[in-house]
């Protein structure tokens, strides 16, 4: 696929120029229902920089804004040779003639006098879109030439036949007239002209019926009918519209007006007339896309079956091999603890010192089998969790500190904490698995901590009903752009370092944990200074 069609099934981009957020929520809507990309801006000199940081295919202006009016802002445009082809629609509540005929004197290619009709702003925003796309979709220059093209006028007054023929001087274009709708519909099916103006208020047949008539009959229903008449209501509009129009022109008209929508809806007749070449490109375009999308959704699909098999695969195997070594683990630390214990052929010192150590490492191993086992069952989902209102004051004091004291003593950190002079933090959470998460956290903070350091366990209310635990350590911080792979599993940050133990999956867990419980693991951290863990829960 080539880049000129790559880039017709790109959405057309509209800036809407407008102060008025009632204006700019009604055109937001419909525009965005007929598929163009749209952003908006609410004064003139937004509007020049977002023109030349990202040009837009069309501009919907108004004139009377804050800083630089629409008039100047569409000059600027016009003025710049990378902007001055952007079609340029004026929307406003200026109605003079001669604020009219400045906004076509400035460049702009239509001007709708507010209050608008949306139907109105759609039909004439998609024609401006497909002129101003055509040299993009490859239509040559000279098939865009309007010279020579049939138009037929249709109205009872034949003074406003003459007013629309002077309005068109300098065209070379071939005209017909009819007095009424009748006789239009008539010489619509027999010549075929490439563009009719009609009036609405005839004798015999009024423009709406002959409208009608004409997109009835499939030889004739392409051919654009620009209504042009006296009957400004809303409903006449929407009546227009509803029944094909391609464009309602109300009376009194100026000749900048009449003359730039009829060469732009000629313009668009004559690209509608190269559509078969177009649709049996885009087909083609459609068909080779369907294919890809296809296949690429085939590889997918077989790319998804086989990850989750490979996981599941890799589930079962870490839960069938921890099971497998917790069985002689066991019976190790059982044995152990016999030669510890019997009082008939007590140990040598020498001995009891080797036990020991059997019976610790063999204490560690099985907490990582077990952190293991943790991870296998949260990525299958068979963990269950059982939230429910915790004082977590009663839980660390109870069942954390005591846990890691040993382990901090050991290793010469001291732990500082505001827990113990409070009773009443309540939170909703699995205690269980808290008791575990904060283990996890203090373990860590003390393992990673510099020699004797300092853990501060700590907590904050915040305003909107949450409960933080902090966990602070005088570590040597964790580099930015690791922040997010400490919790993937078995990352770790010195994976080399043989003096800390560990497998790298306990954050893995503490974070799937939280996220489990609705609570949130955050992690902030300095290098030089430490790093601070955060649990964030629901509050009772």
């Amino acid at each position: 696929m080539n880049s000129n069609e790559e880039q017709k099934l790109v959405w057309p981009k509209i800036l809407i120029v407008e102060d008025n957020i009632v204006n700019v929520d009604v055109l937001i809507k419909a525009l965005k229902s007929e598929h163009y990309n749209v952003s908006v801006v609410t004064n003139g000199q937004l509007a020049l920089d977002r023109v030349k940081k990202d040009p837009p295919d069309l501009i919907l202006l108004d004139i009377m804004m804050p800083g630089i009016d629409g008039i100047e802002v569409c000059k600027s445009i016009k003025e710049n040779e990378n902007s001055k082809d952007i079609p340029i629609i004026f929307i406003t509540a200026k109605t003079e003639p001669k604020d009219v005929e400045a906004g076509f004197q400035a460049g702009c290619i239509e001007y709708i006098c507010k209050p608008f009709n949306i139907d109105e702003v759609c039909s004439r925003v998609k024609t401006q879109i497909l002129v101003a796309k055509s040299d993009k979709m490859g239509v040559a220059e000279d098939e865009l030439k309007i010279s020579g093209m049939k138009l037929l006028l249709v109205d009872d007054n034949h003074v406003n036949i003459d007013v629309l023929r002077r309005s068109l001087e300098g065209e070379d274009f071939s005209f017909s007239m009819a007095p009424n709708g009748k006789v239009a519909v008539k010489l619509t099916a027999s010549t075929l002209p490439d563009l009719i103006l009609m009036d609405v208020m005839m004798p015999e047949m009024n423009g709406f019926e002959a409208c009608k008539l004409i997109k009835a009959n499939p030889s004739t229903r392409d051919i654009p009918i620009l209504f042009i008449t006296a009957k400004k209501n809303s409903d006449d509009i929407e009546q227009g519209f509803r029944l094909g129009c391609s464009d309602y022109i109300t009376k009194p008209f100026l000749y900048p007006e009449i003359r730039a929508r009829v060469k732009s809806h000629l313009q668009l007749r004559k690209l509608i007339q190269q559509k078969d070449n177009w649709i049996s490109k885009l087909n083609t375009i459609k068909a080779e896309l369907e294919e890809k999308v296809l296949e690429r959704t085939a590889d997918l699909q077989h790319a998804k079956i086989t990850a989750e098999q490979a996981s599941n695969a890799k589930s079962e195997f870490l839960a069938r091999m921890s099971h497998e070594l917790r069985t002689p683990m066991n019976a190790i630390l059982g044995f152990s603890q016999l030669m510890e214990l019997n009082p008939t052929e007590p140990l040598s010192p020498t001995q009891a010192q080797s036990v020991t150590h059997i019976r610790n490492a063999g204490d560690h191993l099985l907490y990582l089998i077990d952190e293991v086992l943790d991870l296998t069952k949260i990525e299958s989902g068979e963990i269950k969790f059982s939230i429910e209102k915790t004082n977590l004051s009663n839980l660390v004091k109870e069942r954390v500190i005591p846990l890691v004291t040993a382990l901090a003593e050991e290793q010469n950190i001291i732990i500082k904490t505001q827990f113990v002079e409070q009773s009443d933090l309540m939170v909703s959470c699995d205690p269980s698995r808290t008791v575990q998460m904060l283990i996890n956290l203090m373990t860590n903070a003390i393992k990673y901590n510099r020699e004797n350091g300092s853990v501060i366990l700590d907590y904050q209310k915040s305003d909107n009903e949450k409960m933080r635990i902090t966990v602070t350590d005088t570590g040597q911080g964790i580099p930015q752009d690791k922040l997010q792979t400490i919790f993937e599993p078995f990352y770790r940050l010195e994976p080399n370092d043989s003096k800390t133990d560990g497998v790298g999956i306990g954050l893995t867990i503490t974070k799937r944990f939280a996220e489990k419980m609705g609570a949130r693991l955050l992690v902030e951290s300095t290098l030089g200074e430490g790093t601070t863990f955060s649990i964030e829960f629901p509050m009772q």
